[in-house]
């Protein structure tokens, strides 16, 4: 009876073990994982930093069309043909 048990409390302690184990790698995986988010997140934040004054000339420039249409309709398509057409 006494063997039944050894085994029992041996087969326990190695299946704890085990378990220990694949906790502490789940862990570092987890950590590796939120290192990496961060890095990406830090990109990102980069990139938006980066693109704002683009975003905001773009906007500038698009509203200038808009104006320049309804003050010269001709002139602003004129000037949307070559931007289509000429620039690619």
């Amino acid at each position: 009876m006494n063997t039944r048990i050894g085994v029992l409390i041996a087969a326990m302690v190695g299946a704890i073990a085990g378990l220990s184990f694949e906790l502490y790698q789940t862990e570092e995986k987890l950590v590796q994982t939120r290192q990496e988010l961060q890095i990406q997140t830090n990109r990102a934040d980069s990139l938006d930093a980066a693109i704002w004054p683009i975003e905001v000339e773009l906007f500038r420039f698009n509203r200038a069309y808009v104006i320049f249409s309804k003050r010269n309709p001709e002139a602003a398509a004129e000037y949307g043909t070559i931007i289509s057409d000429e620039t690619e």
